[in-house]
């Protein structure tokens, strides 16, 4: 494994930390937020489903309205057909809205941090 050869850095030019690749790739990337519409709200089948288009996903968050799913992955090819399969199947999986953000360099020096 190689490390990244230079350092993060914030605006004002302090050095924060040195990162790995699998690090920054663990942090940085897209996550998944879906509502829970009703009792029904099937977790196993929709992380079969997210698994499809990235294998490495992983549950990041389990609240009772929402769960937030890390797709660890910056590859997005495969992402219409999952988004596709996950809004046909909304209301058999106890879904409701569905969206997704990308977790920028900020969001892993805060996640670091704390």
């Amino acid at each position: 494994m190689q490390l990244v050869k230079r350092y993060i850095r914030i605006k004002e030019g302090i050095s924060v930390f040195k990162t790995h690749l699998d690090f920054s790739r663990t942090y940085v990337g897209y996550v998944l937020t879906i509502t829970k519409a009703s009792r029904k709200f099937n977790l196993a089948e929709i992380m079969a489903i997210v698994k499809e288009a990235a294998p490495e996903a992983e549950l990041e968050d389990d609240k009772q309205q929402d769960v937030r799913i890390s797709l660890k992955s910056l590859e997005c090819k495969k992402f219409a057909p999952m988004f596709e399969a996950l809004e046909n199947s909304n209301k058999k999986l106890g879904a409701g809205n569905i969206g997704v953000t990308v977790a920028s360099m900020k969001d892993v020096y805060i996640k670091y941090v704390t």
